[in-house]
């Protein structure tokens, strides 16, 4: 295995995309990007919030991801 995704949808309204993750000996070589597309066009309808690491925001801008206002979060306790 080279690279996987966590995703969860509720295939009519809402999904998340968490945890991408390619070997670094893999990465820019397109994998991650067909990982993420192939979620993205499995059901148009969807809008999918995402999870990653700072950093990366570049990547998924590039696959239409845009800064949204509305997400809140409540951190786990450790």
């Amino acid at each position: 295995m080279v690279g996987f995704v966590r995703s969860t949808t509720d295939r009519a309204f809402d999904g998340q995309i968490n945890n991408l993750v390619v070997d670094s000996d893999y990465r820019q070589k397109g994998i991650g990007e067909r990982i993420v597309r192939t979620i993205l066009q499995e059901d148009p309808k969807v809008t999918y919030i995402l999870r990653s690491d700072p950093g990366n925001e570049g990547f998924f801008r590039k696959l239409g991801f845009e800064h949204a206002n509305s997400a809140l979060i409540h951190r786990r306790r450790e």
